[in-house]
């Protein structure tokens, strides 16, 4: 009967510890730039910085040779896919990112206007 237990016990254990792995597989905090495109300028290149805060994370974007950086709101990490909400200078946009690796992330930014760009991001060095 104890060997029973103990079997069930650890089973449960590696079935949870792999459950652990899969949800948080890639750290996403950190520098990354990104490529949107030519049809998406003047907002086609920049940064964005992900930090984690209390246990909240914080995403900032920046655009390199502009005054325009900005904070994202509705941060959810869940597995390898990230969302959140910009608030730009003329239109506002959802971010849906899929974290392919530690140094890798790619998906689409669907503007106010529904247009779809496509984007990539590389951990920068």
């Amino acid at each position: 009967m104890k060997n029973i237990l103990f079997s069930l016990l650890i089973g449960t254990f590696v079935l949870f510890s792999s459950f652990i792995q899969d949800q948080f597989r890639f750290n996403p905090t950190g520098s990354w730039l990104f490529n949107a495109g030519p049809d998406a300028r003047p907002f086609d290149k920049g940064k964005v910085e992900i930090s984690v805060t209390e246990g909240k994370h914080n995403i900032n974007i920046s655009i390199p040779d502009t005054d325009i950086s900005v904070a994202a709101e509705n941060i959810r990490l869940t597995g390898d896919s990230l969302k959140f909400f910009i608030n730009l200078v003329e239109a506002s946009a959802n971010v849906l990112l899929r974290i392919e690796s530690n140094q890798h992330m790619s998906g689409t930014v669907v503007t106010s206007s529904d247009d779809e760009i496509p984007v990539e991001l590389v951990r920068e060095e």
